[in-house]
């Protein structure tokens, strides 16, 4: 009997704040037929697998949505069930899957506090000034 893995998503998700030399964060665009805010700002991350952690959790959703490989994110904070992160981006290749059109390096200034993962990336770009 041959056994397959199902990885069933969790409730739980993870985001990342990559931030870059400039002071600039990326930001994905959502594809238009993405079932939650199509073609809304968004950040890199996901739901975390059932039974993940989520620092992998969170490693794993950047690389199938970006290509990049995350290096040792820092807890930002916990709202609700999801799980934000920052770390440094380190001039990577970004690869995106069908899940976002487009991205982007946004600075502080067009950056808007009306959008919730805008606003948490704000809040990081002044902590790591």
């Amino acid at each position: 009997m041959v056994r397959i893995k199902i990885n069933k998503d969790s409730k739980r998700v993870a985001k990342i704040v990559l931030y870059n030399d400039d002071g600039k964060v990326l930001m994905l665009t959502r594809s238009l037929d993405h079932n939650k805010f199509p073609g809304e700002l968004d950040l890199p991350g996901g739901h975390i697998h059932i039974g993940e952690k989520i620092k992998r959790g969170l490693a794993r959703e950047v690389e199938e949505e970006t290509g990049i490989i995350v290096k040792k994110p820092k807890f930002y904070k916990k709202k609700k069930n999801k799980y934000f992160f920052y770390a440094k981006y380190e001039n990577q290749k970004i690869t995106l899957s069908k899940e976002h059109t487009n991205y982007v390096f946004i600075g502080n200034k067009q950056l808007s506090r009306e959008n919730f993962f805008e606003s948490v990336a704000i809040d990081i770009l002044k902590k790591v000034k």
